[in-house]
C-alpha cells in the first residue's frame, strides 16, 4: 500500500483522534517514538496528518530514510537543505537551518528499524550518539522515530545514553470497526460512488 501524501488531505479519514494526539505530543518533548504494526498508516499519519496541520511557515521536516547508512542519509538530507555548500557538524547544521528558515526542523526518521535489520553495531553507536548530540544542544529541532513495533527491543540499547527514548511515544493502532465504517462513508461520498 502507498501511503498517503501531503494532497491526499481530502481523502485521509479514520486518524483525526491520532493526528491529534500526535500534533499536541510535538509540542510537548523534543523526541518523540511513533510505533505500529505494518501497514498500520504510520508513515500517512505523519506525512498527511500531522503535516496537514502545520502551516508550510511552521516547521520544517526532513524526512530521513536509512538507505546504505542512516547516518549518511541524515548529512546528506541535512545538506541538501543547506542553501550553501559550508561544511558544517550535525548540530551547526540543523542550527543554521533553524536561523536561516526561521522554522523549527523536524528530522523524521521514517522505518527507522531499518537501523537495526541492515545497519552494523557501528553504525547503530553512531547514530546513538548522533541524536544525543542533537538533544543534548538544545536545538529547535524535534526529532520523530517511526517504527514497526516489533523491533522496539531493539531502542533499550539506546536507553542507557538516551534515557528519555521512551517517554513520548504515540502506538499508531489498527484501525477500529466505526473509524473503517468512517473510512468508507467518506471515501464513498468524496468518489461518488453509491
Amino acid at each position: 500500500l502507498d501511503p498517503f501524501v501531503p494532497n491526499d488531505s481530502k481523502v485521509f479519514f479514520g486518524r483525526s483522534a491520532e493526528i491529534d494526539e500526535l500534533y499536541a505530543l510535538v509540542f510537548r518533548t523534543p523526541l518523540l517514538l511513533v510505533y505500529g504494526l505494518t501497514g498500520t498508516g504510520k508513515t500517512s499519519l505523519i506525512d498527511c496528518g500531522l503535516r496537514n496541520r502545520y502551516d508550510g511557515t511552521d516547521w520544517l521536516p526532513l524526512f530521513v530514510r536509512r538507505k546504505d547508512n542512516l547516518n549518511d542519509a541524515l548529512r546528506d538530507t541535512l545538506q541538501n537543505a543547506l542553501p550553501d555548500d559550508k561544511s558544517r557538524n550535525l548540530t551547526e547544521a540543523v542550527s543554521y537551518l533553524y536561523r536561516f528558515y526561521l522554522r523549527p526542523v523536524y528530522l523524521i526518521f521514517d522505518q527507522f528499524e531499518e537501523l537495526f535489520i541492515l545497519g552494523t553495531k557501528q553504525e547503530q553507536e553512531e547514530f546513538k550518539q548522533n541524536l544525543k548530540s542533537l538533544l543534548e544542544a538544545n536545538l529547535t529541532c524535534k526529532i520523530i522515530l517511526v517504527m514497526r513495533e516489533e523491533y522496539i527491543g531493539w531502542l533499550y540499547d539506546f536507553e542507557r545514553d538516551i534515557p528519555a527514548i521512551f517517554d513520548f511515544r504515540l502506538r499508531v493502532e489498527t484501525m477500529k470497526r466505526k473509524n473503517i465504517e468512517d473510512v468508507i462513508d467518506k471515501s464513498c461520498a468524496v468518489f461518488n460512488i453509491a
